[in-house]
């Protein structure tokens, strides 16, 4: 049992329209379950390259399994999920009605693409 190349999961976050505000020093997050996620125990995360509404993530090399992607920017404060934090959940495409998280499942090898939508907290 030699070990794979491992899965990759990358893709865009992008502001909701009309957000006034930046994408640059936000950070993707991937967590292996949603416990993890309630408890901030994410397992991967990187910063998003780019910035003004869009900006990009690539997470390679990363085992086969079950992911939830979240893409979050703190607005000074520390706390999550404030006013004035940027949150975006994979496939959650409004977040007012509470928080979605679907999951991602990957197989060694594989490239997912995720394109997440980045919301403002008001």
């Amino acid at each position: 049992g030699g070990g794979g190349t491992g899965a990759t999961i990358s893709g865009t976050a992008a502001l909701a329209p009309g957000t006034p505000a930046d994408i640059a020093g936000a950070y993707a997050y991937l967590y292996t379950s949603t416990t993890d996620w309630q408890n901030g125990n994410y397992a991967y995360n990187q910063a998003i390259q780019g910035s003004g509404t869009q900006g990009t993530f690539s997470f390679s090399g990363i085992p086969a399994g079950t992911y939830y992607l979240e893409i979050f920017k703190d607005n000074g404060d520390g706390q999550w999920g404030t006013s004035g934090d940027l949150i975006g959940e994979y496939d959650d495409q409004d977040l007012t009605d509470g928080i979605q998280l679907t999951p991602i499942n990957v197989s060694d090898g594989q490239t997912f693409q995720a394109n997440v939508t980045v919301f403002l907290v008001q």
